[in-house]
């Protein structure tokens, strides 16, 4: 057997040996996705509330409303 046949059966092991170490990982990433998404969201701080007022009618004054377009 060759240096480079050697190489060859090296790499092809590292290769196999390393998906074969992912996907576990990724079964347990799968897994504790799926934990956290059952759990209630958490939130820190107070909480606000926030009152939305109904308008009837809406005025829109602009800022240059005293310039003439129309010259």
């Amino acid at each position: 057997m060759t240096k480079q046949e050697k190489n060859m059966r090296t790499l092809i092991v590292c290769f196999v040996l390393l998906i074969l170490g992912l996907i576990p990982l990724r079964f347990i990433e799968i897994k504790n996705l799926m934990e956290n998404s059952q759990r209630q969201s958490q939130i820190l701080g107070e909480e606000t509330q926030v009152e939305i007022k109904e308008v009837d009618r809406v005025e829109i004054v602009l800022p240059n409303a005293e310039v003439d377009l129309f010259n």
